[in-house]
């Protein structure tokens, strides 16, 4: 896949002098962090930044090809933004360069431990802790063969994430099957267990206070799957529909929690459009213009 190309060969031969696992940014200019943009990701094509106010979107890494790139995910202190291109990259947002985390077909979805040290990332059929720092070993969070963890979160209270069910009583391999749930485990692999019984989840989000998370539910074998946003309580209790929000394909909560971002599905075809509603579904608006896509995440 194509990177960003080197200006001139002393630039190469120092980079490679230094083992420096960094590459120049995307953007023209380095971009200043600001507190309440949010990270949005079309897979397979672009990750932007949103401000939330006025949709005006800054393009932050683009010429994505596959639907493993793009998964943007701030650091908790909103000065880098993790994202995938075959690895897991962190760009510096005052600098503009991207370190090299991990690279490697399939790694993906990036995920930030609280204290903003480690990321959590996957291929589709495990999970990986790593520092968040070039060249750091990374070490396998081990979960059951039956699960395939998708689309991680991480707060103090745990790694969230989407759980696929593998079949491994049909077949030896344990072939993926359409019916997931959300799950948490700890960074120790210790304390996993099942949050939901709605039959498909997808992208599960905390709350920043960590009592809750959203989520995208789909019905499995419905016509078209619709899908909409749902939210449960952290320990599994009271799931529910959060009112007015079909055709979502992402969400997040506002800093704050006072609000969410979703991204839904477009009324032109292949298209999405971001919209900002209150944290209950009520007042949603869209922001900004609809953009080509089918698939994105969202982190605000």
């Amino acid at each position: 896949m194509k990177r960003g190309t080197l200006p001139a060969l002393p630039l190469a031969l120092v980079c490679l002098l230094l083992s420096a696992c960094a590459r120049l940014a995307t953007p023209e200019a380095p971009t200043s962090p600001q507190v309440d943009r949010i990270a949005l990701s079309v897979l397979a094509h672009t990750v932007f930044l949103v401000d939330p106010r006025t949709g005006e979107r800054t393009e932050l890494a683009g010429g994505m090809l596959d639907f493993q790139s793009g998964y943007g995910a701030w650091s908790p202190d909103r000065t880098r933004l993790a994202y995938s291109e075959d690895g897991v990259f962190v760009r510096d947002l005052s600098t503009g360069i991207d370190a090299i985390i991990v690279q490697g077909e399939l790694l993906s979805m990036p995920a930030w431990s609280p204290d903003g040290r480690s990321i959590a990332y996957g291929n589709g059929v495990a999970l990986w802790i790593v520092p968040a720092a070039p060249g750091a070993a990374a070490t396998q969070v081990r979960l059951p063969a039956t699960l395939a963890p998708l689309d991680m979160d991480w707060h103090a209270t745990g790694i969230v994430f989407e759980g696929l069910h593998r079949d491994c009583d049909r077949s030896f391999d344990c072939p993926s099957t359409d019916q997931s749930e959300i799950w948490i485990v700890n960074q120790d692999a210790t304390g996993l267990r099942q949050v939901t019984h709605v039959g498909h989840v997808e992208r599960p989000k905390w709350s920043p206070d960590g009592t809750q998370i959203l989520f995208v539910r789909r019905t499995p074998g419905a016509l078209d799957e619709p899908r909409e946003l749902w939210v449960v309580n952290a320990d599994g209790s009271t799931p529910r529909r959060v009112t007015g929000t079909s055709g979502v394909v992402a969400a997040d909560w506002s800093p704050d929690g006072r609000q969410i971002a979703m991204a839904r599905v477009g009324t032109s075809a292949g298209t999405l459009q971001l919209w900002i509603a209150r944290s209950d579904g009520s007042g949603a608006a869209p922001i900004g213009s609809p953009l080509p896509g089918f698939e994105a995440t969202l982190d605000w």
